[in-house]
């Protein structure tokens, strides 16, 4: 009988040690993980000091040729959101095997306030919609207005294969609704007067 229970001790105790050394494992790939958000987020602030946006948008557990761990993290910064012609960027970082070394960033969108050059294209990103609601074909009077209006806002909605853009004057009393397919069309426009 006391070789029963010594046996099921025994398997008790070597489960509590396979169970330990898993949470054990997770907490620290898990903390591990926050301090490269972190970090590279950091890394972002001190590159665009004056952007409102810093997003980790993907990070993947990958193996160099010598079997060694790394994080590839893309992510995201995004410059003057609240503007008529935001400016996005992505960052790919491989960290630690190139530290803050990033690939070239790639611009999503550029201080040209130029997206849809050529259609069909795809408006994949808010900053993107923002652009073209006033800069594409059929958009000239939204265009004026923005223009005319230093102080206009916007709000952004993303429905199903469309997005739809608001702009208001300041006070929020007169303004237009345009409608874009995510391929780049002007779907619709509404004059907003209350």
């Amino acid at each position: 009988m006391n070789v029963r229970k010594e046996l099921t001790l025994a398997v008790a105790l070597i489960f509590i040690a396979i169970t330990l050394y898993f949470v054990i494992d997770f907490l620290r790939s898990s903390s591990e993980k926050t301090n490269v958000e972190e970090f590279i987020i950091e890394d972002l602030k001190t590159k665009h000091p004056n952007a409102e946006i810093f997003e980790i948008i993907s990070m993947e557990i990958k193996f160099n040729d010598e079997e060694e761990q790394y994080y590839f993290v893309k992510a995201r910064v995004t410059e003057g959101i609240s503007t008529p012609c935001p400016i996005r960027i992505h960052y790919y970082y491989n960290y630690p095997e190139q530290n803050f070394v990033t690939q070239p960033p790639e611009y999503i969108t550029t201080s040209e306030c130029k997206v849809c050059k050529v259609l069909p294209c795809t408006l994949v990103f808010e900053e993107e919609a923002i652009i073209a609601s006033h800069t594409a074909d059929g958009t000239e009077e939204i265009h004026e207005f923005v223009s005319e209006n230093k102080n206009v806002y916007h709000v952004v909605i993303e429905e199903y294969k469309s997005w739809r853009v608001f702009w208001y004057d300041s006070k929020g009393l007169d303004g237009y609704e345009v409608l874009l397919s995510v391929h780049g069309e002007v779907e619709e426009i509404n004059k907003i007067s209350k």
